[in-house]
């Protein structure tokens, strides 16, 4: 396992200070033709936010990273840090969240640097991925997070787990080289939940209806998923979890405008994109 130290800075933007890479040179996207050329690509990025927005901000706390794979650090690490695809508002100090395919633990160490106090349920399947997924949780000194190994499904029981390890880890299709169990979300929760982040490679049709027909969206203020659009997946439908976001009373938006997605749903390659669903409050009716 490697591993990159960063620091947070004023309001949750990032600086990465010395990438430890040792033995994996090879696998370096071929937009970094060094290791100088990563550190200063995120240094660059970050200062500039920081003299622009934060110029009387200090560095906080020294954070660090376990991870397996550079260039899957470096993706996901855009999509949560950079990007910021689950960033989200609340008025509580100590919000309830759960995060659905935690992987390597990136999306559960931005949650708490939003919401320090807050308490994370974190579900990841593979065995890889959930050792980094502790370790970063511990090294990390996160308190009020429990870390459970487990897929999610709409039915318990032993199924074989595609591409263990790695960002795209699934049960829905594939050739399965680890065994793994599921389990029912809905099993979990029996309280308000602020944010529910569901990122299940392909599952995500199937947790939703687990948790619409155990009665327990009601419970769940705010949605945000990675859906996954692939051929042959007939299981995972998005206009199925449409309708279910409809019956439940929640409004939502997409990370791509309407004729993209319908242009994408009718097409033959497969592709992701995000989902952002808030419970529809009784005073906007």
């Amino acid at each position: 396992m490697l591993s990159i130290d960063y620091f947070f800075l004023g309001n949750n933007n990032f600086y990465i200070t010395k990438p430890i890479l040792k033995n994996i040179r090879n696998t370096i996207d071929p937009r970094f033709r060094s290791l100088k050329g990563i550190e200063q690509k995120y240094r660059n990025e970050s200062e500039e936010k920081l003299k622009s927005e934060y110029l009387n901000t200090s560095f906080s706390e020294k954070k660090l990273i376990n991870f397996f794979s550079l260039n899957e650090l470096l993706f996901i690490f855009r999509e949560i840090f950079i990007d910021k695809n689950y960033k989200f508002n609340s008025k509580k100090k100590c919000p309830f969240i759960i995060d659905c395919g935690a992987n390597i633990g990136l999306a559960t160490l931005y949650f708490k640097s939003l919401y320090p106090n807050s308490h994370i349920l974190a579900f990841e399947p593979s065995e890889k991925n959930f050792k980094a997924l502790s370790t970063n949780v511990a090294a990390n000194n996160l308190k009020n997070v429990t870390t459970i190994k487990k897929a999610l499904y709409n039915s318990i029981k032993q199924i074989q787990l595609c591409s263990p390890g790695s960002i795209a880890s699934t049960i829905m299709f594939g050739s399965g080289i680890e065994t793994c169990h599921t389990d029912l979300l809905s099993s979990y929760i029996d309280t308000e939940v602020d944010l529910l982040k569901i990122d299940v490679e392909g599952a995500e049709t199937s947790v939703l209806k687990d948790l619409s027909q155990n009665n327990k969206l009601n419970l769940v203020k705010e949605i945000i998923i990675e859906y996954h659009h692939s051929v042959g997946m007939k299981e995972n439908n998005f206009y199925t979890i449409i309708s279910l976001l409809d019956s439940h009373n929640f409004k939502y938006k997409f990370s791509i405008s309407k004729e993209d997605l319908e242009t994408k749903l009718k097409s033959k390659i497969s592709c992701n994109f995000m989902i952002h669903a808030e419970k529809e409050s009784p005073e906007s009716k």
